[in-house]
């Protein structure tokens, strides 16, 4: 990984590396910014000196992605029709870049990114452990309901046959009078 760096835009992540040869641009990151859809028809666009390839940190692992030096990303900026290219052309060429050529750097601190990598890996976690959960208690509840069928079906049973010993108890009771009257006689 190239040392990682995520600027905030409007909300937004953007994730950068720094090179020798200067900053690059996740390109996936920006089209997002831009509300552009397609990244890859915008890859293509891009001549080859203003794309590459990065390892870039996600919450699922490294992984590889298209990046985009300074040139390329203007490149995507002005061939954009949209107005979210405008305001994000203006931020990346009067906040970001000059900050980065004054004092090397722009953005997030170090260790606020580390507290955001923490939270992300806590909600990662919990969100898991929530799909889990919610998995089991599916089944379980699938389980509950497929019990208390039977449950009900046995009871329906166990009433009939309640019945049924009820009244043959009574016709049994009936004969043992009807002999009992009988021999009194």
């Amino acid at each position: 990984m190239n040392n990682l760096q995520i600027f905030v835009y409007s909300g937004e992540q953007l994730r950068t590396v720094q090179r020798d040869d200067g900053l690059w641009w996740v390109l996936r990151d920006v089209c997002r910014v831009l509300n552009i859809q397609n990244a890859a028809d915008i890859k293509k666009r891009l001549d080859d000196d203003e794309k590459g390839v990065g390892q870039i940190y996600t919450p699922g692992g490294t992984q590889e992605m298209t990046i985009i030096n300074e040139p390329g990303l203007y490149s995507v900026i002005l061939r954009s029709d949209k107005p979210e290219a405008k305001q994000f052309k203006r931020w990346v060429t009067h906040d970001v870049l000059p900050s980065i050529r004054k004092t090397g750097a722009y953005g997030v601190p170090p260790e606020r990114l580390a507290k955001l990598d923490e939270y992300q890996a806590k909600l990662d976690r919990n969100r898991k452990l929530l799909a889990d959960i919610e998995r089991i208690t599916a089944q379980a509840g699938r389980q509950a309901h497929e019990a208390r069928k039977r449950y009900d079906e046995w009871r329906k049973t166990r009433e009939g046959i309640r019945d049924n010993v009820r009244f043959w108890e009574e016709c049994i009771a009936q004969e043992i009078r009807q002999l009992s009257e009988g021999a009194v006689q």
